[in-house]
């Protein structure tokens, strides 16, 4: 399942205070979409800018949900699987999760990456796969 993670410093009633092109980035959880757990989504988060006290809200796959009123807030493993469930129901691999937190970077020497490497669980690679991922980490 693919996420796009985007972050507002608040929850806006109003849909034109959304930026809804804006993208901080994005993670992939190659992970059979009932085995996504609500650690690897957090974990997916954390170099995106989640820190502790941020909330973290996902879009409602409803065609036509927009954010100033279909977020669902995530906060225990049972809303992630309700989040998975919704979007399979609605036959879509990518959800919108939003970061809702005021803060921001103080330090130029500090920057929150725009690509996230998250652990890959549950993938059997052919010999081929396995050569070719090999090349690619030796890049």
């Amino acid at each position: 399942m693919k996420f796009f993670v985007h972050k507002v410093p608040k929850l806006y009633s109003d849909l034109l205070k959304y930026d809804l092109r804006a993208r901080l980035g994005q993670f992939t959880i190659a992970s059979p979409t009932t085995s996504i757990e609500y650690a690897d989504v957090i974990d997916g988060l954390y170099c995106h800018g989640y820190i502790r006290d941020a909330e973290v809200y996902y879009l409602d796959p409803t065609p036509g949900s927009m954010p100033c009123t279909g977020l669902v807030k995530i906060i225990e493993a049972e809303d992630v699987k309700l989040m998975v469930s919704a979007h399979a129901q609605m036959g879509t691999k990518i959800a919108h999760l939003y970061l809702v937190s005021t803060y921001e970077d103080q330090s130029p020497h500090v920057s929150i990456c725009s690509s996230c490497q998250i652990s890959i669980k549950h993938i059997q690679l052919t010999n081929h796969q396995s050569m070719m991922l090999s090349h690619l980490m030796d890049l």
